[in-house]
């Protein structure tokens, strides 16, 4: 059991999370399985809730499935890419609106402090 994913894995946790076809149901045990299928790693539930993006992929993509359209029962190969891109690209939005609100918290602060975009945008020093 894999307590501690790595971001590589996290990746290809949400890849798989957003591919899952329309005709199966997602559930966290499903999840698991077919994480174990695919990338021979057992994570328990908890792991995967645990880990922020995973969590919200997998909110994405649950929500994204009680709206598609269940009637094709062998859809073609272009329709599972625009499933898996529109269910990526719906995990992007949410992440990007998440870092802007983060930016006009940091945006906030800075000014509140007297710091300009002279001082923020200073390079960090080189390592030896």
């Amino acid at each position: 059991m894999a307590k501690h994913l790595t971001s590589a894995t996290v990746e290809k946790i949400i890849s798989v999370i957003e591919r899952w076809p329309t005709r199966k149901k997602l559930s966290w045990e499903a999840l698991r399985l077919e994480i174990r299928r695919r990338h021979r790693i057992e994570p328990a539930r908890q792991t995967l809730a645990r880990h922020a993006p995973i969590k919200r992929a997998f909110a994405a993509r649950k929500d994204s499935l009680k709206c598609a359209p269940r009637a094709d029962t062998a859809p073609s190969v272009l329709r599972q890419q625009n499933e898996r891109l529109h269910a990526e690209n719906e995990r992007l939005r949410e992440e990007n609106r998440q870092w802007h609100e983060r930016f006009i918290v940091f945006q906030s602060n800075a000014n509140k402090h007297g710091l300009t975009e002279r001082d923020l945008a200073t390079p960090l020093p080189r390592k030896p």
